[in-house]
């Protein structure tokens, strides 16, 4: 079981900050991952965002990449601010 987090407006538009779930025996690249998290909250289309980077087990990872068997993953928006 992996465990998610959605930090900013990634949290604010999913309506959860942090869930546990099972990546699918398919999943195994960035890629799809995105389209795999999109389709869970279809009333998000940003996870196709390229400005929001991935992080897998604390380290934010260049894209595309294989993802293994992650026990953290983390989807986080740029920062903004001034």
């Amino acid at each position: 079981m992996t465990k998610f987090h959605f930090f900013g407006r990634v949290g604010d538009i999913t309506g959860v900050m942090s869930e546990r779930m099972e990546i699918p025996n398919d999943v195994k690249d960035s890629d799809r991952l995105r389209r795999w998290i999109g389709d869970l909250y279809a009333s998000f289309e940003g996870f196709q965002d390229e400005t929001i980077r991935i992080a897998i087990d604390g380290e934010v990872v260049i894209e595309p990449c294989q993802i293994g068997t992650p026990t953290e993953i983390a989807f986080l928006p740029p920062v903004g601010g001034g």
